[in-house]
């Protein structure tokens, strides 16, 4: 009966011939329009449109920004830049991917994520009614196993760092923390009174930007061994107030904090090699360290992901479950008594 009604309106608004003409010439020049903007407009300006309105948001940081240009100026536009918006079709970019070789998965997936983004935003803006991206298949998966030490090599690396840089691999192996939330951590975020570390910010490259996502903003636990050693520290370091960094750089005169890849090439590198370890470690061989021993422990799944903090685990467990603070403190201890049992955390 609707229907009905809308073709009865129908008609009668073009129950003439001239009526019916120039109803077709309206929508003909509607389409044409749309689809000569989308044919005049090319990649490279579609991405500086991108660039001025989207990337340069708040709510994306420094280090994502940076991140994105250089995928852009150095892979994506030296190809696609000068091609028009409808030109560009999934299969012909998935082909120039698997050319890439010198990439690996993971960044290739990223340049297909960062094409299909720019496209997503030009739906949002009508330049486009489609994104081709979103057909181009392309896995992310991790080509290399990651580096993980094993207890004997981290008992060994201790021995072979000083207090400072100790305490700095003592926190990351106990807690899992990513590395620019264990630069960004101020004495004021270590309550050592509750014995927890609150999470609030993430420093990169010294940009310093807010967490990334709710989950990232949780508090991580400190158990006794990092107590010990946190404090030990705080009583050597020249940078003691509340707001100053908890890893300050004297060379700043603690205005900002240390740079991590220099500590990690200069201090922790240095420190593996003496005691034998031939792995090449990174900052990320701790995070990695930290999840699997862990999971050795036959920790629930859903406390693993609390302690390591990811966003996602199951869409259901993370919107109607959450790991309570006792159990994440037992895995945490059983993780502590696994790692520190030589006793050797608090030694200068």
């Amino acid at each position: 009966m609707e229907k009905s009604a809308i073709a009865h309106d129908d008609e009668r608004e073009l129950r003439t011939v001239r009526n019916a003409l120039n109803h077709i010439r309206t929508l003909r020049a509607n389409i044409n329009r749309d689809v000569a903007f989308s044919a005049l407009m090319r990649f490279e300006a579609l991405a500086d449109h991108y660039r001025q309105t989207e990337l340069l948001a708040d709510n994306k940081t420094e280090k994502t920004r940076a991140t994105y240009l250089v995928y852009l100026r150095k892979w994506i536009l030296p190809r696609w830049g000068r091609e028009y918006l409808h030109s560009i079709k999934a299969v012909a970019v998935e082909q120039w991917l698997r050319l890439l070789v010198e990439l690996s998965n993971g960044s290739k997936a990223k340049i297909r994520n960062i094409m299909s983004g720019i496209f997503s935003h030009a739906i949002r803006y009508e330049f486009v009614d489609k994104n081709p991206i979103t057909a181009v298949r392309q896995s992310g998966k991790r080509e290399t196993v990651p580096v993980i030490l094993d207890l004997a090599e981290m008992h060994r690396l201790f021995d072979e760092l000083a207090l400072r840089e100790r305490a700095m691999i003592i926190c990351d192996a106990l807690t899992g923390i990513r590395r620019g939330e264990l630069m960004g951590l101020q004495w004021h975020d270590l309550d050592f009174l509750a014995r927890r570390i609150n999470i609030s910010r993430s420093v990169v490259d010294q940009a310093i930007n807010d967490c990334k996502t709710e989950a990232s903003r949780k508090p991580v636990l400190m158990d006794e061994c990092m107590f010990q050693v946190l404090i030990a520290w705080r009583q050597e370091s020249a940078y003691t107030a509340p707001v100053d960094w908890v890893w300050a750089s004297p060379q700043m005169h603690g205005k900002q904090p240390l740079w991590l890849s220099t500590i990690m090439r200069y201090y922790v590198q240095p420190a593996a090699e003496r005691a034998g370890i031939k792995k090449k470690i990174g900052w990320h061989t701790f995070r990695h360290t930290f999840s699997t021993l862990v999971k050795s422990l036959g920790v629930d799944a859903k406390v693993v992901q609390e302690l390591l903090r990811h966003a996602s685990f199951k869409t259901t467990m993370d919107r109607y479950t959450q790991a309570l603070d006792e159990p994440k403190r037992q895995a945490q201890d059983r993780l502590a008594n696994l790692i520190m049992c030589t006793g050797k955390v608090g030694h200068a």
